[in-house]
């Protein structure tokens, strides 16, 4: 086998680098996921929508809160400022 990386992966005869095969895995993954929290919401059907959201909107930021890299976010004074209160440009 010249010239294959020996991260590749033959499948059904078709040459693929370990990138394809992670992320075919991390679809696979996410489709779990989804079914999952799919039928926990369905159980839920007496919460009103807006706290079914609040719920997965808070679960999602604590499960990814250990992969930001929090070193890398700039701080730079006011930028928060900007972005909420700066009006763009009018068109008036």
């Amino acid at each position: 086998m010249s010239g294959q990386s020996p991260e590749a992966v033959v499948f059904w005869g078709c040459l693929f680098g370990a990138d394809y095969v992670l992320g075919v895995c991390l679809a696979l993954a996410s489709a779990l996921f989804y079914a999952v929290a799919a039928a926990i919401t369905k159980r839920l059907k007496d919460l009103p929508a807006h706290l079914i959201v609040l719920i997965q909107m808070v679960v999602g930021v604590l499960v990814l809160a250990p992969f930001v890299d929090f070193s890398r976010v700039d701080t730079a004074e006011g930028a928060w400022t900007l972005i909420i209160f700066d009006q763009g440009p009018s068109l008036f």
